[in-house]
This record gives structure tokens, C-alpha cells and sequence, in this order.
């Protein structure tokens, strides 16, 4: 990422090393009963050539939308040991 930053992007560069794991457990009386796994990952990369679809970035989903899309997903997957 640097190499490409400092040739002003004219060399590419990617990654898909980024993301967060998240775990939510669910615990009644003290009890845990199931944890429960999400993934978020994003793929990143770099390019002067790029420039031009730059704008495709507008139309994903953001950092925040993917955490709350955990959310209702754990609340989806965990219906049962949420009564």
C-alpha cells in the first residue's frame, strides 16, 4: 500500500486481510447457552485506472451497516434463546 501511495497509485494495490470477527454470546441465569459468529470482511484496493468507477464505493455498504447487519442477523439466529 505504501509502494502504490507513493508512485501516486500507479502501481496497484490490494488487500482482503481486513475485517473483524464478531462474537455474541447469550447467557441465561449466569448459564451460557451459545455463542454465536459473524464475519465482516472488506477487500480493498488501489489504482489510478480506478478512478473512473470510483463512485461504485457510494453504492456499499458501510462499516456501520455491516455491524448492524450482524445485529439483526444474531437477532434472527438467536430467536429462540432470546424468549
Amino acid at each position: 500500500g505504501y509502494i502504490s501511495v507513493s508512485t501516486l497509485t500507479i502501481l496497484p494495490a490490494w488487500s482482503n486481510n481486513d475485517g473483524y470477527d464478531l462474537f455474541y454470546r447469550v447467557y441465561k441465569d449466569g448459564k451460557h447457552l451459545k455463542t454465536y459468529h459473524y464475519e465482516v470482511r472488506r477487500f480493498a484496493s488501489t489504482w489510478i485506472l480506478y478512478l473512473p468507477i470510483a463512485w461504485i464505493n457510494f453504492m456499499t455498504s458501510s462499516e456501520d451497516e455491516a455491524f448492524e447487519g450482524t445485529v439483526h442477523q444474531f437477532l434472527r439466529d438467536a430467536k429462540t434463546h432470546l424468549r
